[in-house]
């Protein structure tokens, strides 16, 4: 009869299998945050903040309001600020611009119209002018706020009221 030799066979070292569980970890969770990773871009962002202040300039038949950014608090492209409006009106009509890039550029609207002096972003130095549209009816401001669309939150806001 032939004699059976048992022999122990070891299939990987303990080194060697520690170092193969430690690789696929870091590997899968390199994956999840790379595919997770855009779904995460607004979790952390604040809305930024200014300080306004706003000039009335308006005659009997002439609205006209001056806005001054006094502070900017963070780095506000004009692309992504919107402009609103509260007109005395008895309905309370909200009018919206949306504000973009560019240095003395006017936006004409039926209520009012309005004129940007200022860089790419809001900064100290930028001015909105607010005067008469073009319909026949002088509505004058009650509110003015500034919006950031990424956050949809308040940037700065005014009331005429408190003036």
């Amino acid at each position: 009869m032939k004699p059976v030799i048992m022999k122990k066979d070891k299939a990987v070292s303990p080194i060697i299998a520690t170092i193969l569980l430690v690789a696929i970890t870091v590997v899968l969770a390199a994956t999840l945050y790379t595919i997770l990773g855009g779904y995460t871009t607004l979790l952390g962002a604040s809305t930024p903040t200014a300080s306004i202040s706003v000039q009335n300039s308006s005659g009997p038949n002439t609205p006209y309001y001056t806005l001054y950014v006094n502070q900017v608090g963070g780095n506000i492209s004009m692309n992504k600020v919107d402009l609103v409006i509260v007109d005395n009106n008895t309905s309370n009509n909200v009018v919206s611009f949306t504000l973009s890039d560019g240095n003395g550029y006017t936006i004409d609207g039926t209520i009012f119209n309005v004129t940007v002096y200022s860089s790419p972003y809001l900064t100290a130095s930028t001015v909105i002018e607010i005067t008469h549209g073009k319909g026949s009816v002088r509505y004058y401001v009650e509110k003015i706020r500034l919006v950031d669309l990424v956050t949809n939150g308040l940037i700065g806001s005014y009331s005429m009221n408190s003036s």
